[in-house]
């Protein structure tokens, strides 16, 4: 296909390569380590900055750095995660850029107006309208969709949570005119209360369409802004069975209709779900944020990359490669940079080292002393099991440990915010650091394999039974710590309040003398004593 030529990466991450073997020579990033043949944007200017906005810098630095490789290499080609960007570089790029689709396909796709309308004849889509700039209101939408009282605005061309926003009245609408562009056009949609994002890779042959696992999406707000936050490919399987089956289905269709436009390589489809049908989102022309974890598997499996299937579906009319059905058991989650939850962040980079559900660490070589533009990436963490599930309203529900838009250091005293203090204890759990665990075993060790909790006493006003070593403790902000002969309850650092815990009953352990162990007898808890029924008991039914 290249054999002999040199080819690399433009994209937005050096790891977005890291499971395609020997591929590419080198790679031009946003955010990368600047070592391997790695050229970052963010080295070179000192600055991570928020991708999702346009920078006419990052688009000179490619050209440039794309300009230098071929002085070098002139024969050097590049496969670009986002082609259509190309033309916002030196038309040097396009000239050694490989595997493009026509304008004309992409053009259309990238058009998210067009694109529902063209699709619109063979799979359902959610009833929209089109406004100008000029035209939006909150009064006009309800005008329009006079049911509703909740609306999806999205521009023509969004990315990212850039360019869509959730409106919910008018002081919403207020918030995001500043935004709004008076002279482009938006769709306007009625936001759909029980509904859960779904992504599907599509590879699209010339007589072959290969579809790979689809996953759950994160999705979350943000200052009336929908962003992407992740996504869970175990959570698929928690999906209605026609759902699931829907989805595959209508993917093919597009993939068929694309395939038929022709339309060649890599391409994500996002649906909308509900309880009963799938609606069509929107044709992402290109690589997906998800689209390292699939890497992972098909590297796992001796399989060739998306990168590599994505190459070879332009010269070959069918695949070169038997992919069997894929497994993907991960699922990660994107952290943001925010100026005033950075210390939080650093400190869940950190204490992720120490959590057992974190199969991967990623932050493409950061450096948290350089500056920083707010929204933009910091680093992600993936993990073995799944981080959100399906509500019993039919929503994606979120393990609230990953949002952080809480704070309890507002000079606020624990003691005036005791409902608020619980709730996040028992929501989030809580560590224990090394030399508490350590003083903790000199007294019996610490009491939680019965129910995975500990019994906590807070300044001898408040009693908790705290979820311990569970599913993702080991993020919490809340640490036990041990100092000065006294325990400490810290959260990010910051000492609370005077703790003691409960640790393992020693007479617990001791036998009645028909050799009846204590503890098959009562339970001895902070808020409880609870007895055991027991065959050898006088007190137990017949």
């Amino acid at each position: 296909m290249f054999h002999g030529e040199k080819i690399f990466w433009i994209g937005i991450r050096e790891s977005e390569i890291a499971a395609t073997g020997q591929l590419f020579d080198g790679s031009i990033t946003v955010f990368g380590s600047n070592k391997r043949n790695n050229y970052s944007f963010e080295k070179e200017k000192n600055i991570r900055i928020d991708y999702n906005k346009d920078n006419d810098k990052l688009s000179s630095f490619i050209s440039k750095t794309a300009s230098k490789i071929l002085q070098k290499n002139p024969q050097c080609k590049f496969l670009l995660y986002y082609p259509m960007e190309v033309d916002e570089y030196d038309p040097i790029i396009s000239e050694h850029a490989i595997c493009m689709n026509s304008s004309t396909i992409t053009d259309l796709l990238e058009n998210k107006i067009y694109t529902k309308l063209w699709l619109s004849k063979i799979i359902p889509v959610i009833p929209f309208t089109t406004m100008l700039g000029t035209e939006l209101s909150y009064d006009y939408m309800c005008d329009a969709f006079p049911d509703e009282n909740s609306f999806v605005i999205q521009g023509t061309f969004s990315c990212g949570g850039s360019g869509t926003w959730l409106i919910s009245n008018d002081d919403d609408m207020k918030t995001v005119l500043s935004d709004i562009n008076a002279q482009s056009i938006y769709t306007v949609t009625p936001f759909q209360e029980k509904n859960i994002s779904v992504n599907l890779h599509l590879i699209i042959y010339e007589q072959e369409i290969l579809l790979f696992p689809a996953s759950v999406q994160i999705i979350y707000e943000n200052q009336r802004h929908l962003c992407y936050g992740g996504a869970d490919f175990f959570m698929l399987n928690q999906l209605p069975s026609n759902i699931i089956s829907k989805v595959q289905q209508y993917g093919e269709l597009i993939g068929k209709h694309l395939q038929a436009g022709g339309y060649r390589g890599v391409c994500g489809i996002d649906f909308l779900t509900t309880p009963d049908e799938v609606f069509f989102m929107e044709v992402n022309a290109r690589f997906q944020s998800s689209s390292f974890l699939i890497n992972d598997t098909l590297n796992k499996c001796s399989l060739p990359s998306l990168q590599e299937l994505h190459m070879d579906s332009f010269y070959q009319k069918n695949s070169s490669f038997t992919i069997p059905d894929l497994v993907i058991e991960k699922s990660f989650y994107n952290y943001s940079f925010h100026l005033d939850m950075k210390n939080q962040m650093k400190y869940i980079w950190e204490k992720s080292k120490e959590c057992p559900e974190v199969y991967q660490r990623i932050d493409d070589d950061l450096d948290w002393n350089i500056p920083m533009e707010n929204n933009t990436y910091l680093f992600k963490l993936v993990f073995n099991t799944n981080i959100a599930c399906i509500s019993p309203e039919y929503t994606c529900r979120l393990y609230n440990g990953f949002h952080y838009d809480f704070n309890l250091l507002d000079g606020i005293p624990w003691t005036k915010q005791i409902k608020r203090f619980k709730v996040l204890l028992l929501n989030l759990g809580i560590r224990i650091n090394k030399q508490a665990q350590e003083q903790l075993v000199q007294n019996g060790g610490v009491n939680y394999k019965i129910f995975y909790a500990i019994d906590l006493s807070v300044d001898g006003k408040l009693f908790l039974n705290v979820p311990y070593k569970v599913d993702f403790s080991e993020l919490s902000p809340f640490e036990v710590v041990y100092q000065n002969n006294e325990y400490w309850l810290n959260y990010y650092e910051h000492p609370i309040a005077k703790v003691s815990v409960r640790t393992n009953d020693l007479l617990a352990q001791k036998f009645t003398k028909n050799h009846i162990c204590y503890n098959e007898i009562a339970y001895l808890g902070v808020d409880r004593l609870r007895i055991h029924q027991r065959n050898g008991c006088f007190f137990v039914s017949a």
